[in-house]
């Protein structure tokens, strides 16, 4: 073969490849972009100072050698970098992919070598119409190529196959806001474990000097033995809350890890010493802009108007394209004859026009509709779905914001409650009971108020992840 041959085969055989190339094949393996879902202040989107947290929770952060502290931005960059549900997402995009380059390669022939080898022996018929009985071979040696294409049913599923890798691509992003949205949770899980664990140790450590305190007065003879013993008890059960605490930090470690793909000895910490809120969208915007944007913004809403087109595509195919024939064209080219030492050239062209009918048609037809309606009605679910999510995002945003004001109050009171009831005991003009109920209640609003905190900023990510994510 001459060399202009051989570039214009090559040549063609480069555009074969190109047309059986889906544009999508790059876009799967593009990084997943988590710069947007990082955390800001309530201040900086109302134009305040920046760095004025309304709220924040105080975090110790572990200082042993296996504690591994991250924040929340590296959480969020390593679970849209690692996330294993992301990497699912993507293998199911490649699939795709797959099956659409495989629907645009029946518009172009299949060639390769052929090597047959036929006998009859025993009775067949002449041009003549009489039977004889005969004993004969052909070997043929050659190569060829077949062309067969049902013009209407593959341009339809060439449509239908680009909008479902097209829709698998939009779910890989919201694969991925799931993970975020599940990262972003998951550290604030942790960081209210770590919050609880200062506050357990806190209190324990204002519990033995309760201890201390009615012993001390227990000698004195101006204590009784059941402050002590009440003293005693208000330990115990501050070091069992403690060890509560440090098995949720335990577990929140362990869930984040594996969402992050980290080593299961890893042992998370937070790596930040407060946490304050966050906000990414006005909640209080009229509902109806929300759903606009999760409209226009949601990717598994995307995914699935993808999905109903691509439905729409199928069930046209299988509506018209039964009573388009089938093109056809077969060509071979080779040696031909009874054996190696009797070969000779042979060449068979075949074009043709055949259609093909079937029980099955209908069959196939009801089938077109009803994944069109299948389709239909997800994305009607999808949106209802993403309604709902926004309401009760917002619901939880109102409800939180007002828990976190009064656990503000209860905190500062509690604080004060505390110093005066201890400043009394001391002096001998309180009762241990009151120390220990104010005691009590100082624990219980300090978990309040850093738990409105990490609610109030779940929610506000739970919103952002309702409408879509990051603008």
């Amino acid at each position: 073969m001459s060399r202009v041959p051989k570039a214009v085969a090559v040549l063609v055989g480069f555009l074969v490849v190109g047309a059986c190339t889906s544009p999508y094949r790059k876009r799967i393996r593009e990084p997943l972009a988590s710069d947007g879902w990082a955390p800001r202040s309530v201040a900086a989107r109302e134009g305040g100072d920046a760095g004025v947290v309304p709220d924040s929770v105080a975090v110790t952060v572990p200082t042993s050698e296996d504690a591994f502290p991250i924040d929340l931005a590296t959480a969020l960059s390593l679970a849209g970098a690692k996330g294993l549900v992301i990497g699912m997402a993507r293998e199911r995009a490649a699939v795709a992919v797959a099956r659409e380059e495989l629907v645009l390669s029946q518009w172009f022939p299949r060639a390769g070598p052929h090597v047959g080898f036929t006998r009859i022996d025993g009775l067949v018929q002449g041009t003549d119409g009489d039977f004889v009985d005969v004993g004969k071979q052909n070997l043929l040696l050659g190569a060829g190529a077949e062309w067969r294409v049902n013009p209407a049913a593959t341009w339809y599923a060439s449509l239908a196959a680009r909008r479902g890798t097209e829709a698998s691509t939009l779910e890989i992003t919201a694969a991925g806001h799931d993970v975020l949205r599940a990262a972003a949770r998951g550290y604030y899980d942790l960081v209210q474990a770590h919050t609880s664990i200062a506050i357990a140790t806190r209190s324990l450590l204002a519990a033995r000097e309760l201890v201390e305190v009615t012993k001390t007065q227990e000698r004195l003879g101006v204590g009784l033995r059941s402050d002590v013993l009440r003293a005693e008890a208000r330990m115990r059960q501050t070091e069992g809350q403690l060890a509560i605490a440090q098995r949720d930090a335990g577990v929140a470690s362990a869930v984040l890890g594996e969402l992050l793909v980290l080593d299961p000895g890893t042992r998370l910490v937070p790596g930040e010493k407060s946490v304050g809120t966050v906000d990414f969208v006005d909640a209080s915007a009229p509902l109806n802009a929300l759903f606009a944007r999760a409209q226009s913004h949601r990717p598994d809403l995307a995914a699935a108007r993808s999905r109903l087109a691509g439905a729409e595509q199928s069930q046209r195919g299988a509506d018209r394209a039964w009573w388009w024939p089938d093109l056809a064209a077969r060509g071979m080219v080779g040696a031909y004859g009874q054996n190696f030492g009797s070969l000779n050239d042979q060449e068979t062209m075949y074009f043709g026009l055949e259609w093909r009918f079937g029980a099955g048609i209908p069959a196939l037809q009801r089938e077109a509709e009803a994944q069109r309606r299948l389709a239909s009605l997800t994305v009607t679910a999808t949106e209802r779905r993403a309604l709902r999510e926004i309401q009760t995002a917002r619901e939880k945003i109102r409800a939180t914001g007002a828990v976190l004001l009064a656990a503000r109050e209860e905190r500062t009171a509690a604080r004060e409650a505390v110093q005066l009831a201890r400043a009394q005991l001391t002096r001998g003009e309180g009762l241990l009971l009151s120390v220990l109920d104010v005691e009590a209640a100082l624990v219980r609003a300090e978990t309040a108020h850093a738990a409105a905190v990490l609610d109030l900023n779940r929610a506000h990510y739970d919103l952002l992840h309702a409408v879509g994510g990051p603008r």
